[in-house]
């Protein structure tokens, strides 16, 4: 699926040299001014990283059917509230199986070592040589491994829900990675103030949430750096007074 926005970057003018040359002394030239600039700030690893964190992209949902496996977003039958201070395994799937109303089984198959990463303080960790687990767990109830710490709370969906299911925890330089590598940042044309935001992804919905994420944490960036630059001028005049 493919995803479109569009953003109206504030065109400066170019017929104040005295206003150019006072704004380059408190930090942001010209070149900093410009639409190409501006894109290249859209598209940078800090602005899509702070959206990744911002979003809740981190565990995803995916149902098994018999053509390819899907991924639910806000759709799931189930959530899974994890523990942002511990560990969690990076990128295996963790099988959730209903058994009754009250009762699930939670398996992985994986046997290999895999990497886990803590949310909280977006670090990286070691797991045990091997992964394997299978257990059956009540709603509700903490499930607490050397590599793992969640709950797991069904919706109403989930009951007599005989899909094969399961979930994906990353990490979120490997999620900045990926919309990072899928967004598009253009102008329509030379004349045009207005860029152009493009994705594509598996789900529609994320597509567009990620877009939004994004436009918001560019437009507040550039809110802080006018403050600042405001902040700087108001001492600037005060020092000269």
């Amino acid at each position: 699926y493919q995803a479109s926005s569009a953003i109206l970057i504030e065109e400066k003018s170019s017929n104040a040299p005295v206003q150019d040359n006072m704004m380059e002394g408190f930090g942001l030239t010209p070149g900093m001014r410009s639409i190409d600039n501006q894109i290249a700030i859209l598209t940078s690893w800090d602005v899509v990283y702070e959206a990744v964190k911002r979003l809740d992209f981190a565990l995803s949902y995916y149902v098994e059917g018999s053509v390819k496996t899907t991924e639910m977003y806000n759709s799931s039958p189930f959530t899974v509230i994890f523990d942002s201070l511990h560990c969690q395994p990076l990128d295996i799937p963790i099988h959730i199986e209903a058994i009754d109303k009250e009762r699930f089984r939670v398996h992985i198959k994986e046997n290999n070592p895999t990497s886990s990463y803590i949310y909280k303080t977006q670090k990286y960790g070691t797991i045990a040589e091997t992964t394997l687990y299978d257990k059956i767990h009540r709603v509700g109830e903490v499930i607490e491994t050397p590599f793992m710490k969640f709950i797991v709370a069904f919706n109403s969906s989930m009951i007599g829900n005989k899909q094969n299911m399961h979930i994906v925890f990353r990490s979120f330089e490997s999620i900045a990675n990926q919309l990072k590598g899928s967004l598009r940042v253009y102008r329509k044309d030379q004349t045009s103030s207005i860029v152009r935001l493009s994705t594509t992804g598996t789900n529609s919905e994320k597509n567009t949430r990620f877009l939004d994420t994004v436009a918001e944490v560019f437009i507040e960036a550039n809110l802080a750096k006018k403050n600042q630059i405001a902040l700087n001028t108001i001492q600037f005049i005060e020092g000269q007074l």
